[in-house]
């Protein structure tokens, strides 16, 4: 039984039920596909639906000035480890998802390796901000 790294499950995951979520919220859909499957040395996920479908340039630019969190969420937690995202939508023509993901071992290495040395800084700063505030009382 193949396993995936935990970031890329998780990834993949998040992804899909974010996509699922919006599909609930916004898009009338009547069907909905997910796949999930790997060609070489690349995971690819789709998430499409036959919805009401948006305009995709907007709804990016709405989430690069933060006022689409999901979408947003969606390109950061695929990007973090390295992937790549797509988001293909047009009024009346329904929306698709795609996250494509890295299953090269030493580039999934060195992404957990990059990931956990940044959770590691973060905690760390995060201690010393404690310890600082402390300190002044």
């Amino acid at each position: 039984d193949m396993r995936f790294s935990p970031a890329i499950e998780t990834t993949c995951f998040r992804v899909t039920q974010e996509a699922l979520t919006n599909v609930t919220r916004y898009a009338q859909a009547r069907h909905v596909w997910i796949d999930l499957g790997q060609q070489g040395t690349e995971l690819q996920l789709r998430v499409r639906d036959d919805g009401v479908g948006f305009d995709a340039s907007a709804a990016q630019t709405r989430a690069t000035q933060g006022k689409s969190f999901g979408i947003l969420g969606m390109r950061e937690r695929v990007e973090l480890i390295g992937g790549r995202f797509d988001l293909i939508s047009a009024p009346g023509r329904g929306t698709e998802i795609r996250a494509y993901f890295s299953l090269s071992p030493i580039s999934a290495t060195a992404d957990i390796d990059e990931l956990h040395s940044s959770l590691t800084m973060a905690s760390a700063t995060k201690q010393e901000t404690v310890s600082s505030i402390r300190d002044r009382s």
